[in-house]
């Protein structure tokens, strides 16, 4: 049993992930020194191949845990509003952005020492 945990296919239960990129950037010249824009993006990343819909892999031999035996991907979705200046005749530069993100089904990766 133990020698399956590793094993992604062993169940030979296929479901497929294709991840995704999205990009789209409005820039506003509002002066020839002060430009403003906004960009939202999105992306996944595939999750855990050969995902048989739910079931869980029985961990419990390894310290009592049970892990799901595929994952969704992770999304990401961000917004984000900046501007660009430029000051005392082209000398100083002031610079600045804000980020709001959203992030779905996070994947993390969990080391366990037996």
């Amino acid at each position: 049993m133990l020698s399956n945990l590793n094993n992604l296919d062993a169940k030979h239960l296929r479901k497929t992930y294709v991840g995704t990129r999205s990009r789209a950037n409005l820039t506003w010249h509002v002066t020839p020194e002060v430009m403003a824009y906004y960009t939202w993006s999105q992306a996944s990343a595939r999750g855990v191949q050969s995902c048989p819909g739910g079931d869980q892999v029985d961990l419990t031999a390894v310290r009592g845990l049970a892990a799901p035996d595929c994952l969704r991907p992770d999304t990401l979705t961000n917004n984000e509003l900046g501007w660009k200046t430029e000051w005392l005749d082209h000398h100083l530069q002031f610079n600045g952005a804000v980020y709001q993100e959203n992030w779905d089904n996070v994947q993390l990766s969990i080391s366990i020492r037996a």
